[in-house]
């Protein structure tokens, strides 16, 4: 079945690796150059096979602390960025000089995996069945831990979607990558609880390669019709894959976290000033799911998607007491009354990451 993805809000697919000035990019005026170490080295030997001796020149370069691009226009007058590499517009302008490096994309294009999307899918689907259970499986603590007692979800999935990688009811969705065009750099911020205050904490300040908001593209959702395949499991379970079902089940589970996080921030005095427009944001979001038929629906992945959204929240089941150990296991530098989570990510104006609307063809 043939899907489009429209991005609400932006979207960063990471892999931790990270971008170094001069190293992996230059700034080129309202962009960057992700550098091509051939073209780079081309322009470096005029043209002619780069030696052991051009990769020197490069190397002393950054070694004396000089810039890179006034070198290489120096050799090259009107150079554009595209001679030296992939060319990522800026979403506002950059104090480079206060830029250290540049979160990186996966595989440096607008790349949505599909393991990534099936993932997010995934935590949709264990948090309904939880529900649905009454959360009657959260409160057995053998779904909690591993063998050494640790706090670990693997029974509580192997209950739900089955015992192994092999028998796993996620096994019959197929879900296929979607490239979108293009990719745009954007700053990160996070507000931090500080005291009895939140504010935005210049330190966590991350800047990123990121799909943006307003792009589209295309995928291919499938579940296996194989029998002996479907066989493997209970029939009820694997109608709740068939995308108008499963669209239902997402858009449920998105705006429920979606109106969750708008009612924490729902205080007596106020939104804190410092958290921009996060809420008006959400509110957009909400409204796009309400917006949905039963043909789309409005799904949140990636990073900086939030504790709660990458886990679907289902720990509001837990006892007050299992949960307590839970945030001292997460978070042991901090006392247990504190908020968990204590941080909010988003753009510099405040809006979310991660919103997208997947709309059956």
């Amino acid at each position: 079945m043939d899907i489009r993805l429209s991005t609400l809000t932006p979207i960063h697919i990471g892999t931790g690796r990270e971008m170094m000035p001069e190293y992996d990019y230059v700034p080129f005026d309202n962009s960057i150059a992700v550098l091509d170490e051939a073209k780079v080295l081309s322009i470096i030997s005029g043209g002619q096979e780069p030696t052991a001796e051009d990769i020197n020149r490069w190397v002393n370069l950054i070694d004396r602390g000089e810039k890179l691009l006034p070198y290489l226009r120096q050799r090259r007058p009107g150079l554009k960025a595209t001679d030296i590499g992939r060319e990522i517009p800026l979403s506002e302008s950059i104090n480079f000089e206060k830029v250290k490096t540049i979160r990186a994309q996966i595989h440096g294009c607008g790349l949505l995996p599909g393991s990534s999307l099936k993932g997010a899918i995934r935590t949709a689907l264990l948090t309904y069945f939880i529900d649905s259970d009454g959360g009657r499986a959260v409160k057995n603590t053998y779904n909690l831990y591993d063998r050494r007692n640790r706090f670990n979800a693997s029974n509580l999935e192997k209950k739900f979607f089955g015992p192994s990688p092999h028998k796993d009811l996620m096994r019959l969705l197929h879900v296929g990558e979607a490239h979108f065009s293009d990719t745009v750099i954007i700053k990160t911020e996070v507000l931090n609880l500080k005291g009895n205050d939140w504010r935005r904490d210049g330190r966590l300040e991350t800047w990123i390669e990121a799909i943006p908001a307003g792009e589209t593209a295309e995928t291919r959702l499938n579940v296996d019709k194989t029998p002996g395949r479907q066989k493997l499991f209970d029939y009820e379970m694997v109608k709740k894959l068939e995308p108008r079902r499963l669209f239902e089940i997402i858009n449920q589970h998105t705006l429920r976290l979606v109106d969750a996080e708008l009612k924490y921030w729902d205080i007596d005095e106020g939104n804190p000033v410092d958290l921009g427009d996060y809420c008006e944001s959400l509110k957009r979001q909400k409204n796009e799911i309400a917006k949905c038929d039963e043909n789309s629906c409005v799904i949140r992945v990636g990073w900086g998607s939030g504790w709660k959204f990458m886990t679907g929240g289902w720990q509001r089941h837990l006892s007050d007491e299992v949960y307590d150990k839970l945030v001292l296991a997460l978070r042991r530098r901090h006392p247990v009354d504190l908020p968990f989570p204590k941080t909010t990510r988003f753009q510099a104006s405040g809006e979310p990451l991660g919103f997208v609307k997947l709309s059956i063809k």
